[in-house]
């Protein structure tokens, strides 16, 4: 991870040390930016692979920020950019992502959170070019429809998360399985194995009487879904480009 460069973009102090400090301990180095225009000179000055990025900064907002940099004479410098903040809901979740950001880390940020996001978005390409042979494989190497069916699949995989959440929280264990179920079944079409099987201990435990909690399925499920969510516009790329390669020969 050290050939990684990481801008932490950040006005709040403490929570810009705290991101440094993780980072420091992840063994991946990053350097700092306490507002907009300051993150906008250190992106022309230097390259970065990733941007870690509040969206309230005191000049102006994240989505400014990326806004700036698109527009600027060199975009292709333009770095992936994860949105740093305290809340979001599923309308926020894809107005963020429609301004470009990958995704996002919801405060306070733990370090187990953003390892698995520097592994999904910074990680080896072979990792990724091994789960899109696994859909495409599934789906009889059919690109174009994967991705189609993946990117409907990641849309809807944030609000499944929560509405099962909300269900376990209000011990609905029903609603809760019938959701799993559901889950279950659109990672099983796509190929999605990993999560699938997941999904069905889940389930499986749901349905159990004797498991009182079924906590250790949830936090297994649901990281496995965050990795999935994270990876999923990496994966999408891969895809549309085997895809387009594809069509090229056909031609």
């Amino acid at each position: 991870m050290t050939k990684n460069r990481i801008l932490v973009v950040e006005d709040d102090e403490i929570s810009r040390l705290c991101l440094v400090a993780l980072l420091r301990r992840l063994d991946v180095y990053s350097e700092e930016a306490n507002s907009g225009q300051q993150a906008l000179q250190l992106l022309e000055a230097r390259s970065y692979n990733l941007i870690l990025m509040d969206l309230q900064l005191p000049d102006m907002s994240g989505e400014e920020v990326l806004r700036r940099l698109s527009s600027s004479p060199n975009p292709q410098r333009s770095p992936l950019a994860i949105a740093v903040t305290t809340q979001v809901d599923e309308n926020q979740t894809w107005h963020l992502r429609k301004a470009g950001f990958a995704g996002h880390l919801l405060k306070p940020v733990s370090g187990d959170t953003l390892k698995l996001i520097i592994d999904c978005w910074l990680g080896a390409p072979e990792k990724i070019e091994e789960l899109t042979r696994k859909i495409t494989n599934h789906l009889d190497n059919r690109q174009e429809m994967a991705a189609v069916l993946l990117e409907k699949f990641l849309r809807d995989l944030e609000p499944q998360l929560l509405q099962i959440e909300k269900a376990i929280l209000e011990g609905n264990r029903d609603n809760a399985a019938t959701l799993v179920h559901k889950l279950n079944g659109g990672a099983g079409f796509i190929g999605l194995v990993e999560l699938q099987q997941l999904a069905n201990t889940m389930e499986t435990s749901l349905k159990d009487p004797r498991q009182v909690d079924p906590g250790y399925a949830w936090h297994q499920l649901k990281n496995e879904a965050q990795r999935l969510m994270a990876l999923g516009p990496r994966l999408l790329n891969q895809l549309t480009q085997e895809a387009s390669l594809n069509l090229s020969n056909k031609v």
